[in-house]
Formats: structure tokens, C-alpha cells, sequence
């Protein structure tokens, strides 16, 4: 079986998606000065995408941890000389275990068409992540770095409230 991050993603309607890439549009040639060529670049790559938006796609859990480190490693790239090797490697292994927590029945029921639907109140994802993660797992995954206790308390904080703050 598949397990999947999220429902498959739901295209809007032809509609909608012509308003969006018409509304995009107006803001780049209303407000030239205002963006780089790299931020018109991008404008235009998102009207391309929206276009191209045809079909219903899942992103399976993998897919979606895989994307997240991916991601944090771009961010590295840029502001990484901010932050100790053991920092980023903490961040990583927070992004790489955020969501395991979707490893269970009842979410999968939510999300995967495969699964009949559970009808039984939800534990949230990042409780049930951060309850997954052992200290032993946790050194293993960091071997080759110092960390301790604090270490572990402090990915396991952030992937328990990744989805609870006020912003």
C-alpha cells in the first residue's frame, strides 16, 4: 500500500485558474519596478504551472519528506554559514521525521481512497511523529555528531508544534 502525505491535491476549475495566472499577470505589469527579473521569473513559472494544472495528483509520505529536506537544503545553500554543521544536520532530521506520524490507519483512511474511511477522533500527526522517534533512533540517525538529551528535546519540540503556533 501507498501511504500518502496529503489528499490528492484538487484542480481548480478552468475558471478560477484563468482569473489566477490574469491576476498574476496584472501584478507584473502593473508593478515592474517593484520585482526583479528573477521574482518576474518566477511570477511567470506559477502562471506556467497554474496552466499546466490538469490533473488530480497524491504526494505520497516519502515524496513529501524527501521535498521538505530538499528544501531545507536549499536553504542551507543560501544562509548556511549562519548555522554550526550540527544545527543543519538537527534541522534535517527534524524535516525527514516531521510527518511519520501519517503512518497511521486513521489518517490514511483521510487521505487514501484505498483505505475505508475510519470514523474515530483523530490524534494529530506531530504527537504521534514525536512519539515514533526513541533517543537510540535519534543517535544513530546523528552518528557522527555530539549530540545529547537537549538534542533530542529540541527536534522532538519542533516536530511535535510544527503545526500548532499562532502565525
Amino acid at each position: 500500500m501507498e501511504y500518502y502525505a496529503k489528499s490528492a491535491v484538487l484542480k481548480l476549475q478552468e475558471e478560477k485558474r484563468a482569473k489566477s495566472a490574469a491576476y498574476m499577470q496584472k501584478i507584473v505589469e502593473n508593478m515592474p519596478e517593484l520585482l526583479t527579473e528573477s521574482e518576474k521569473h518566477e511570477v511567470h513559472k506559477a502562471i506556467k504551472d497554474l496552466n499546466n494544472d490538469k490533473k488530480d495528483v497524491h504526494v505520497t509520505l516519502r515524496q513529501h519528506l524527501d521535498d521538505i529536506v530538499a528544501c531545507a537544503g536549499r536553504f542551507f545553500e543560501i544562509y548556511g554559514g549562519y548555522f554550526t554543521d550540527k544545527e543543519k544536520k538537527l534541522v534535517l532530521e527534524a524535516c525527514g521525521l516531521h510527518d511519520i506520524g501519517k503512518l497511521n490507519e486513521v489518517f490514511q483512511s483521510k487521505v487514501n481512497d484505498e483505505v475505508d474511511r475510519i470514523s474515530v477522533e483523530e490524534i494529530p500527526h506531530g504527537y504521534l511523529s514525536a512519539l515514533s522517534i526513541t533517543f537510540d533512533r535519534f543517535k544513530e540517525d546523528m552518528a557522527g555528531y555530539d549530540v545529547d538529551i537537549e538534542d533530542f528535546k529540541a527536534v522532538i519540540t519542533a516536530i511535535f508544534y510544527h503545526h500548532t503556533r499562532e502565525d
